[in-house]
């Protein structure tokens, strides 16, 4: 049943259309006036619900990013592989955030960075192993972002996307470009 709509009232200023529900709203609200209703307990119990499904998205991301981590591993020289690694590093990167793991998050920043960056993955293998091992561990356990070992992983990881940029540069400027400092000029 459609919802019924009525003109505005001759005094209404702002010529507003009024939507009539075709729904009994009553009902709707009908728990909240129930005497033993609490309306804290009933939003902390729905919080309670909402939370362990993301805690269960983020779980799949995390398998996700091993299963992508594998795949890549076994074959890397598969394109197809690097792209879905790639794909699920960056998942992560978006929804641990959201998701309340910001210790992922952290991880997942400069790890993307590196993924494109470096072309050369075999040089950075072991970080980038280091680095998701560390993410699908901040993701099961928790993981505080003060943590010591996370934040070595992720300062080793920013040292080494410093080195890959470097290295992109200099490549580009030997292609054909002048360098101007970090950045390189077409001639």
């Amino acid at each position: 049943m459609p919802a019924k709509t009525f003109p505005a009232r001759p005094d209404d200023p702002d010529d507003l259309v009024y939507i009539k529900s075709p729904l009994d709203l009553k009902r709707k609200a009908r728990p909240m006036r129930q005497a033993k209703f609490n309306p804290v307990v009933a939003a902390e119990k729905q919080l309670d619900l909402t939370s362990r499904e993301f805690k269960n998205w983020l779980k799949d991301d995390r398998d996700s990013l091993a299963r992508a981590w594998k795949n890549f591993t076994d074959c890397p020289q598969d394109k197809a592989a690097f792209v879905a690694l790639n794909k699920a590093v960056h998942v992560i990167k978006g929804n641990a955030p959201i998701l309340g793991c910001e210790t992922a998050a952290m991880l997942a920043n400069p790890l993307a960075t590196l993924l494109e960056r470096c072309t050369n993955h075999d040089r950075v293998e072991a970080v980038v192993y280091l680095a998701i091992n560390a993410i699908c561990t901040s993701i099961e356990k928790n993981l505080p972002t003060s943590d010591k070992t996370i934040k070595e992983i992720v300062a080793q990881m920013n040292k080494l996307n410093d080195k890959c940029l470097k290295t992109k540069i200099q490549a580009a400027c030997r292609g054909g470009s002048s360098c101007s400092g970090s950045t390189c000029k077409a001639k």
